[in-house]
């Protein structure tokens, strides 16, 4: 009977080691051949709605989930794609899924596809300002092809997390609160500062970067995940409610709406920038401190997280205004 069991946990053992290997080696070889169908410099202008989603082709919206480590997709998008004659291939490959608000699952079904990217029909208004309508349906401009995904939970809005944003510079247009997706550093930016990466063997790790809040220094958690959030803190870090700038209020989350307090008057500093911001105070989330840059953000930027640098334009944001008005194009 020792016997038996010594060889049952010795069994289990071995599977044990076989599966955690296969889990890093599955984690470090994702999105490891992702390319484009056409090499071109980006992937044009891609407008964000409210709650951080942008749509590829017609009826397939994203979240742009900075806080999550893998992107999730389904079934409904996966049958979608294949009605466009896109490649969608399953496999059995282990992996951890891990998201913005901590919570981690394993699944072993991992699908890669091809993913289209249409392009944005423009209007154009009486005093020549070009803005995005909707996708024309006929019009392809790119392939992005071999995206690495994973099956999102039942009811979860599918999403673009850490292991497809850092395969691409990030750039985020603030008049059209807009992003684009480059292959190479943009033009006409310069660093303002460093994000930190946490570091594990078994999913994307999460990125940080310093900000002062009212003189007080704080790491705080990228994660665009937050619905109409900026920035993010401890609920008993708020001053005192007054009426004025400082008022209770429900926050909103990925979670649903929770109590807490808003104040519409924090002094910000960021690297070699300083001003007033929005904060938003309660006790919810994976992390105490959180920046939600398509928020926060009031010029343009681009976010180069394979390499944790993020980028400004050397000039304000009012100059930036007059050089943003033919910017939806398809390149």
């Amino acid at each position: 009977m020792k016997k038996i069991l010594l060889y049952t946990f010795a069994v289990l053992l071995v599977c044990a080691v076989v599966f955690g290997c296969m889990v890093v080696y599955s984690h470090k070889s994702a999105q490891s051949n992702l390319t484009l169908e056409q090499e071109t410099d980006n992937l044009g202008v891609m407008p964000l709605s409210i709650d951080n989603i942008v749509e590829f082709a017609p009826g397939l919206r994203f979240r742009i989930d900075t806080g999550s480590s893998s992107n999730t997709i389904s079934p409904e998008y996966l049958k979608m794609l294949k009605d466009m004659g896109c490649r969608v291939d399953s496999s059995f490959r282990p992996k951890i899924i891990k998201s913005a608000i901590g919570e981690k699952r394993i699944t072993t079904r991992r699908y890669t596809v091809d993913l289209p990217v249409n392009k944005y029909r423009v209007i154009t208004d009486s005093t020549g300002v070009r803005t995005a309508s909707d996708l024309d349906p006929e019009e392809r401009v790119n392939t992005v092809l071999n995206v690495d995904f994973v099956p999102a939970k039942p009811g979860e809005k599918p999403r673009l997390g850490l292991q497809f944003i850092r395969k691409f510079y990030m750039e985020f247009l603030i008049d059209l609160h807009a992003i684009r997706f480059w292959r190479k550093m943009p033009d006409n930016y310069k660093e303002i500062g460093q994000m930190y990466a946490e570091t594990s063997p078994l999913w994307e790790g999460k990125r940080f970067m310093d900000m002062s809040i009212n003189g007080q220094k704080h790491s705080f958690f990228i994660n665009t995940s937050m619905p109409r959030v900026s920035i993010l803190m401890p609920e008993d870090m708020a001053g005192d409610v007054d009426g004025e700038t400082v008022f209770n209020d429900t926050i909103p989350s990925v979670l649903g709406d929770r109590p807490g307090v808003i104040d519409y008057k924090v002094w910000v500093e960021w690297g070699n920038r300083g001003g007033n911001n929005v904060a938003f105070f309660s006790s919810y989330g994976s992390e105490p401190f959180a920046v939600n840059p398509f928020f926060f953000l009031k010029q343009n930027a681009v976010f180069d997280f394979e390499n944790t640098r993020v980028y400004i334009p050397p000039v304000s944001a009012r100059i930036q205004r007059t050089r943003s008005n033919d910017i939806f194009a398809s390149k």
